[in-house]
């Protein structure tokens, strides 16, 4: 049998290649904006849980960051204005303090404060948030490769 040399030419290699470093730019730049719309939701969902407190810190402290390229988003609690954010979360057994440290409380000093109940805020936004989170993400990102 004879050899039989095949070839072949390609043609819009340049175009495709063009078209797909644009698609992954759109898809970095979409990615960004939705999960940032995303987070936000969430932080709104949080501070919507948090009980009302008499400085309304812990509802200040509900923060969204963006790392540099902006990506992950982080939704967290900025503890420098929230320190006891875990507190009301999670709630404490009894407190007792030694006499020496006792706390003033109104006019008496006590050194046993007693227990302070779990108030769940951050755990229940997220819980009741992921799935929207996720079809908004995967709608947004769906409707940039449709585009």
């Amino acid at each position: 049998m004879a050899n039989v040399l095949a070839t072949t030419k390609l043609e819009g290699m340049e175009k495709l290649s063009r078209k797909m470093f644009e698609m992954d730019e759109l898809l970095r730049n979409v990615g960004r904006e939705t999960a940032k719309e995303q987070g936000e939701m969430l932080a709104d969902r949080i501070r919507a849980n948090i009980p009302t407190g008499p400085t309304g810190n812990l509802r200040r402290s509900v923060v969204v960051k963006t790392m540099p390229g902006g990506w992950p988003v982080i939704v967290g609690i900025d503890r420098r204005i929230a320190p006891h954010a875990h507190l009301v979360e999670y709630g404490t057994s009894d407190r007792r303090y030694p006499k020496s440290k006792a706390l003033a409380i109104g006019d008496e000093k006590r050194a046993w404060v007693g227990p302070m109940p779990a108030k769940p805020f951050f755990r229940p936004a997220l819980d009741g948030s992921r799935d929207k989170v996720l079809s908004n993400m995967e709608s947004d990102i769906k409707k940039a490769i449709e585009r």
